[in-house]
């Protein structure tokens, strides 16, 4: 749905705030949202770098616990790649350069 907001000053106030509140719960919602102002372009420019920002974070991820490749976790001496679930007990030995069975594994999961 499209939906046009239209309001009389661009400077940051109350009522100002409020609609773009509004408009960002409604472009959240799945709404295509204009904001027109009378002077200047400020609701515009904070909803398109809203945008802008939105895209990196679906793109790089927010580091959330089900996001996570791998985890070392050096008091159990254990390396979990969680992609592969498959997890080495030689932590040390992989810190050091070691890579020999995590690469093998990551290999047999690309074939």
């Amino acid at each position: 749905m499209k939906i046009l907001l239209v309001i009389t000053k661009a400077e940051i106030g109350g009522a100002q705030a409020f609609v773009l509140n509004l408009a960002r719960g409604l472009k959240k919602r799945g709404n295509d949202v204009v904001v027109a102002a009378g002077e200047g372009d400020f609701l515009n420019e904070e909803l398109k770098k809203e945008a802008t920002i939105a895209g990196y974070r679906s793109s790089i991820g927010r580091g959330m616990r089900s996001e996570k490749i791998r985890t070392y976790n050096f008091p159990q001496n254990r390396l979990t790649d969680h992609r592969l679930n498959h997890s080495w007990h030689n932590l040390e030995n992989i810190v050091d350069g070691n890579l020999d069975n995590v690469l093998e594994e990551v290999n047999k999961s690309l074939i």
